[in-house]
This record gives structure tokens, C-alpha cells and sequence, in this order.
């Protein structure tokens, strides 16, 4: 790491190790929200199947 110190570009090992628990969090993000989307999804055709109106 002294490469780093002397100003010299990071490899991208040294990226991942600084952005990894950023990236964690998104796509956990992303994931949970499409979970979500889709219970929505399901539950608008369960009703429109019944006749009656999504929520």
C-alpha cells in the first residue's frame, strides 16, 4: 500500500476493499425492492381477479 501513499493509482483490489460494504448495502436494497414490487404485483392481480379494486 505504500504505491498508495506515494500517488499512485489504486488497483482495483484496493477499490473493492473500501466500496464492498457500500455495494452490500445497495444491491440488499435492491433486492428487498424487488421483493416488495412484486408482493405489490401479486397482490393487484389477486383483486382484479376477484373483480374487486387493487390497493
Amino acid at each position: 500500500m505504500a504505491t498508495v501513499k506515494k500517488g499512485v493509482l489504486i488497483t482495483s483490489g484496493n477499490w473493492w476493499k473500501h466500496l464492498r460494504f457500500t455495494k452490500r448495502t445497495f444491491w440488499k436494497g435492491e433486492r428487498q425492492a424487488g421483493k416488495g414490487e412484486t408482493k405489490h404485483e401479486m397482490e393487484d392481480a389477486d383483486a382484479q381477479a376477484e373483480g374487486s379494486e387493487p390497493k
